[in-house]
């Protein structure tokens, strides 16, 4: 499926769906409302710049990971009867996910790089990036975990 997911521990959720087991004919109803949670949380981030909010940006104005929107639209959402995935499947997801150390980019198909200072235009054979710092967009608030929770405890009183 994705290149990135978002697998979270959540014991009180865990601990819950433990005691449960068995009981559920289609568990699969019930990580199929966790996975579409999950996702809107995911949404939430991206809307909010991050919870708590990421790091700005250095060299231009603007918001963070919402450039083109295209990371936010590549996340998906997945279930079956034993779990509830949420993910990205773009090759540069987990540099914005858990950050970069800094390093060097070398010209390989090119003469050189080009890039855009002000108004003039710059050629080196490679440049030292500072890194990118870390802006986990796949990431639950407690509150989300709660909400989750409350969403098993509402499911299963209408069995």
């Amino acid at each position: 499926m994705a290149e990135l997911d978002i697998r979270v521990n959540l014991d009180p959720l865990t601990n819950l769906l433990n005691r449960i087991e068995g009981t559920l004919t289609h568990p699969d109803d019930l990580t199929s409302l966790l996975a579409a949670r999950m996702q809107r949380a995911v949404m939430l981030n991206f809307r909010a710049g991050g919870r708590p909010a990421w790091a700005g940006l250095i060299a231009r104005r603007g918001r963070p990971l919402l450039d083109t929107g295209r990371l936010r639209d590549s996340i998906t959402a997945e279930s079956d009867s034993k779990q509830a995935v949420v993910g990205s499947s773009l090759s540069y997801a987990p540099y914005h996910q858990f950050g970069t150390a800094p390093h060097a980019i070398t010209a390989r198909r090119a003469k050189a790089l080009a890039f855009k200072v002000g108004n003039r235009t710059i050629y080196r054979k490679s440049v030292n990036h500072p890194g990118i710092p870390a802006r986990p967009f796949l990431q639950l608030t407690d509150e989300d975990v709660a909400e989750m929770v409350q969403l098993v405890n509402d499911y299963l009183a209408g069995l």
